[in-house]
C-alpha cells in the first residue's frame, strides 16, 4: 500500500512536464509576444516534428531573452543563438548571444563563420524593411538545405514609421517575399531572372508571419 501511495507524486510532476513542454505554455511562462500576436499555432505547425533534433537556431532580436528561452525549452537538444544591437546579452546554458546590427554584413558574416550553418533563422528584430532584407541576403545562404527562415511582424512593410508604404511599393520586406514566390516555381519558369534564394515552400499567414523553407536540393 505504501508503494502505491509513493507513486502518486510522480503523476503531477509528469503532467507538469507535459504542460510546460507545450509551446503555448512555454510562450506564456516566458512572457513573449508570440502568443498575443497569434504566432504559436504556425510555429507548432512547422516545427513540431523538429523538436527532438539537434539544431542550431538563430533569433534576431533578444530584448530580455524570453524568446531565446522558449526555443531552448522547445528544442531540448539544440543550440540557441541570439543577436541584438542592444549590448545587454544573455549568458545561459545552450544560449549564446552576440551584439551587433542585423544589417551589418561584416557582423553577420562573422556570426555565420562562428555558429553557422543554421537550421532555423527567426527575424524578430527591428522590422525595418531594409534591415529585414539585409539580414535575409546575408543569412539565407547559411541556412542548411531544407532549413527554415522566418520573418515576424512583416506587416510593418506597410507602415511609414518602419520605412514601409502602400501596396505595391518597391524595396519593402513584403516586396522581397513577393519576388521569392517565383523561386518556389523555378522549375516552371522559362524566362526572366530569379532571385538567388531557392525555396521549396513559402507560407504567408494573416498575423503578419512568413515561413520560408530552403530547397532540399542545394
Amino acid at each position: 500500500m505504501r508503494r502505491a501511495t509513493e507513486r502518486w507524486p510522480v503523476v503531477p510532476r509528469a503532467v507538469g512536464w507535459l504542460i510546460s513542454s507545450r509551446l503555448p505554455s512555454l510562450v506564456s511562462l516566458n512572457g513573449t509576444d508570440k502568443g498575443s500576436n497569434g504566432y504559436v499555432p504556425f510555429y507548432e505547425r512547422h516545427f513540431k516534428e523538429l523538436r527532438r533534433r539537434r539544431l542550431t537556431i538563430l533569433e534576431i532580436g533578444i530584448y530580455k531573452g524570453a524568446g531565446l528561452r522558449v526555443w531552448r525549452s522547445y528544442f531540448p537538444s539544440s543550440s540557441i543563438v541570439g543577436i541584438d544591437i542592444n549590448p545587454s546579452m544573455i549568458d545561459e546554458p545552450r544560449i549564446t548571444c552576440r551584439c551587433g546590427s542585423q544589417d551589418d554584413p561584416a557582423f553577420l558574416a562573422a556570426l555565420c563563420e562562428e555558429f553557422g550553418p543554421f537550421d532555423i533563422v527567426i527575424d524578430d528584430g527591428s522590422h525595418v524593411g531594409r534591415h529585414v532584407i539585409a539580414s535575409f541576403d546575408s543569412l539565407f545562404p547559411h541556412v542548411v538545405p531544407g532549413g527554415w527562415y522566418v520573418i515576424e511582424d512583416i506587416a510593418t512593410a506597410y507602415w511609414e514609421e518602419y520605412e514601409g508604404g502602400p501596396v505595391g511599393m518597391e524595396g519593402t520586406a513584403v516586396a522581397m517575399v513577393k519576388d521569392l514566390v517565383d523561386t518556389v516555381f523555378r522549375g516552371s519558369v522559362r524566362e526572366g531572372t530569379l532571385p538567388a534564394a531557392d525555396l521549396d515552400e513559402l507560407h504567408v499567414y494573416r498575423p503578419a508571419l512568413v515561413f520560408m523553407r530552403k530547397s532540399c536540393h542545394q
